[in-house]
């Protein structure tokens, strides 16, 4: 079997090609695309024999096999949700008595249900509030200086 070479730019190139389909929602074309790239990648694997430009590679392939993972997990939720809104919707059959009424459909409140759970405050009637008391603030009289910069004095105000 005859393996064909493998050039470092074509892998670059596809790589671009698939985040930019990813990127634009072409994810059919950027799972085609990062695909190919994880093989180039393992076919230029097999002809390096430099350990360390080798691991270096072997990362590189980790990488975009991992893109590949999550871009398929993706579509394959995308698909999800379109095959979920496919559900036929039928009409309601029934008479109207048979729906639940209003104090069926709602259930009791929380506070209702378990006694520690504390109800809502009561509405305050605002005829009912207390009047409002007065307060007298006391407050001291400060001593500011101000720097006025273009004249270089110092002001002097009582606040």
């Amino acid at each position: 079997m005859a393996i064909m070479a493998v050039s470092v730019g074509e892998i670059c190139e596809n790589t671009k090609l698939a985040r930019e389909m990813a990127l634009m929602g072409n994810y059919e074309s950027a799972l085609v695309y990062y695909e190919g790239t994880v093989q180039m990648i393992h076919r230029l694997l097999i002809t390096i024999a430099d350990p360390t430009r080798k691991s270096k590679w072997q990362l590189v392939q980790k990488q975009m096999a991992r893109e590949y993972e999550q871009l398929k997990a993706t579509v394959a939720t995308l698909q999800m949700f379109q095959h979920e809104g496919e559900k036929a919707i039928t009409p309601m059959t029934g008479t109207y008595e048979d729906l639940p009424t209003r104090d069926q459909m709602w259930a009791p409140a929380p506070h209702e249900i378990d006694p520690d759970i504390w109800p809502p405050p009561p509405d305050r009637d605002p005829a009912a509030w207390p009047s409002p008391t007065s307060v007298e603030h006391k407050y001291k009289k400060r001593l500011f200086y101000r720097y006025s910069g273009a004249d270089s004095v110092l002001h002097k105000s009582l606040n």
